[in-house]
Parts: C-alpha cells; structure tokens; sequence
C-alpha cells in the first residue's frame, strides 16, 4: 500500500470500491465518440459488491449509457495491497476524490470500434 501516504488517506479509502466496467450505448453519445462500446476505471465510496454495482449502474445512466459487464471490483486499499501499489496516479487520486465528495467517478474510457 505504499500509494497511501498517511492514516487520513488510509481511513479515507476505506469505503472507496474500484471496478472495471465494459459499457454500451449509442456511439452518437459524446462520451463513446463513434465507438460501440468502452473500458473504464470506476470507483464508488460503498460497501459491498451490491452497493457498487447500484451506484455504477446508475452513473453510467446518468451519461446515457447502460453497463454490459463489471469485469471485477473490490476495496480499493484491497488492490492496493494485492498489487503492492503499482497502480495508476490517476486512479488513486479518483479514489480520493470519490471519498471525499462521495461521487462515483470515472477514468479514461477505453473505446473500441468493433467487436471481436
């Protein structure tokens, strides 16, 4: 966990989820840009599975786009210790931000333009 820079972050992360979502919609829709479909980082203060699927279900609506997929999820101080955190700057400070404003909060979206 050596993202994690004192106790206060620490105690922060607690309730903070982190998942990777496969979405859809309509390519028309600004956020997919013409692809069928994208990847992203998401990150949700909850806890449990359940509650982070309800709030990612509903962030993707809210951008008009619907989940196909939550590949996986788990706490995120859990994949930081798993990975001995080498993980993404970007993903950790939205992790912050997720706890503290309580906002499920989005990473890059990973567009594709077919389907294998």
């Amino acid at each position: 966990m050596s993202m994690v820079k004192n106790k206060k972050q620490e105690e922060l992360l607690k309730s903070v989820w982190l998942g990777l979502v496969h979405i859809k919609g309509d390519p028309k829709n600004d956020i997919l840009d013409g692809c069928l479909g994208a990847y992203t980082n998401v990150t949700a203060k909850v806890d449990n599975i359940e509650e982070f699927e309800i709030a990612t279900k509903k962030a993707v609506n809210d951008l008009g786009l619907r989940i196909e997929e939550i590949n996986w999820a788990m706490p995120i101080l859990e994949m930081l210790a798993t990975y001995n955190g080498n993980t993404d700057e970007k993903i950790y400070e939205n992790a912050l931000d997720t706890a503290m404003t309580e906002e499920t909060n989005f990473d890059t979206f990973e567009g594709y333009l077919a389907e294998e």
